[in-house]
């Protein structure tokens, strides 16, 4: 059997979805119409918490998240300059049940971009209710 090396990247990412379910991270992802409304509230300018730069999109100064969500971040290519200072998160973690789940980040508009949503929800409950 051939093993694969296990790209650096992926394995970051792996390891920040287990950190975070290990500090019962929650964040349900609303509609791209809600979410550019709650974007456009002048006190939503930068993230507070870990949700506002891994939900919501939001620019973040690197004193807001700990050393080990950086370092995970950082080495799976997931940040981008925001200016003044700030990073801001190319993935969004959004929670479905006990599982979290990676997808793009707010706006998705290009054109490989993931979106998980309301649809993601919805189809998730029917996949259950009609496997029980």
């Amino acid at each position: 059997m051939i093993h694969s090396p296990i790209d650096p990247a992926d394995a970051a990412l792996a390891a920040l979805l287990q950190l975070l379910k290990a500090r019962n991270y929650h964040f349900v992802t609303p509609t791209p119409a809600t979410h550019g409304l709650v974007l456009s509230r002048p006190e939503r300018r930068e993230a507070r918490k870990i949700e506002d730069v891994l939900g919501w999109s939001l620019p973040f100064g690197t004193s807001l998240l700990d050393r080990e969500v950086m370092q995970l971040l950082e080495t799976a290519g997931a940040l981008e300059e925001a200016g003044e200072g700030r990073w801001r998160s190319l993935f969004r973690v959004s929670s479905l049940g006990g599982a979290l789940f990676l997808h793009s980040a707010y706006p998705t508009d290009d054109e490989d971009a993931v979106f998980f949503g309301p649809d993601s929800y919805r189809f998730a409950r029917l996949i259950l209710s009609e496997l029980s």
